[in-house]
């Protein structure tokens, strides 16, 4: 798949993602409120879903292979991207859930790691075209 057309999918992603985000923070069966805080570590977590996506992406276009198992060694595009808001949605799920105190938590964890697979996926890229 050309980056184009991943662009393209990846911004199909977000969008959906950002109404799943718009529809739990809307206060409708919510335990507890979202705080700011709360919202500003959703950001984080969908933005470090959407760099490892890419990194994976570009790391599988410059010849790495796919370390999880469920994937394969050469997933496509589009599997990097339907996964990856599963994923994000799953976990938005998880947060809509927990204490506010405790989403702040979950969402920064959840976030860093999806940064440090992307950092990952980086050094992979790096070390394939050099």
């Amino acid at each position: 798949m050309s980056h184009r057309r991943f662009s393209f999918l990846l911004s199909s992603i977000i969008c959906f993602m950002l109404v799943i985000f718009l529809l739990l923070l809307s206060g409708c069966a919510t335990p507890q409120p979202w705080t700011t805080r709360n919202k500003v570590m959703a950001g984080v977590m969908a933005a470090g879903t959407a760099a490892d996506m890419w990194s994976t992406s570009y790391a599988l276009s410059n010849g790495a292979t796919e370390l999880n198992p469920l994937y394969g060694k050469h997933p496509s595009d589009g599997t990097l991207a339907i996964s990856g808001a599963i994923s994000a949605g799953v976990f938005m799920l998880i947060a809509h859930f927990l204490e506010p105190d405790a989403r702040d938590w979950f969402l920064g964890i959840v976030g860093g790691g999806r940064f440090a697979a992307a950092a990952w996926n980086t050094t992979q890229t790096y070390s394939w075209t050099h």
